[in-house]
């Protein structure tokens, strides 16, 4: 799988790494040649929020039916066309707890939050983490995001698959 990272920072770092480590090529864009790799890409990662929201008309143009995966600034993925094949994903977790979970020695498996409206989207981007050695947790559409900003339920934890459950079951009335 082709991944263009469009991006900076830690987040940007540990998810290129991680990709990596599980396979994955990585190709790293700056806002100059982000069209390039974009058309190219089995899956953009935005992750970053300055450099993101910059290239953002880019990635829109260019992405074509590349899965694009929003861990950047909360407001980009509702800049993004509706037939953008979004999934919404990383940013809510701890970054250092993204490194401690990627790593060869890593014990704990960490649970880490989606969302998406494209089934085949989020399915790729489920496979994705696995690679990682993390486990996905789908919580619905992309309308359940709010679930991963900040001030979401889930914003800034860093849980275990059963953990999630846990806190999901409570949201809903059943935990």
């Amino acid at each position: 799988m082709l991944i263009a990272m469009v991006g900076d920072g830690q987040l940007a770092e540990v998810l290129a790494r991680a990709a990596e480590r599980a396979g994955q090529t990585v190709v790293w864009m700056h806002s100059g040649d982000a069209s390039r790799a974009t058309r190219d890409a089995d899956v953009v990662i935005l992750a970053g929020s300055q450099m993101a929201s910059r290239s953002l008309d880019t990635v829109a143009q260019s992405a074509g039916g590349s899965v694009i995966i929003d861990a950047a600034d909360p407001s980009v993925f509702s800049k993004l066309p509706r037939t953008a094949r979004v999934v919404r994903a990383f940013a809510s977790v701890p970054v250092d707890a993204l490194a401690a979970a990627t790593t060869d020695d890593a014990t704990d498996i960490l649970g880490v939050p989606l969302a998406g409206n494209d089934v085949k989207a989020k399915t790729i981007v489920a496979s994705l983490m696995h690679g990682m050695g993390l486990e996905p947790f789908d919580v619905g559409a992309l309308a359940a995001a709010d679930l991963l900003e900040p001030g979401g339920a889930l914003w800034g934890r860093a849980l275990t698959p059963i953990e999630l459950l846990e806190q999901v079951g409570e949201l809903s009335g059943d935990g």
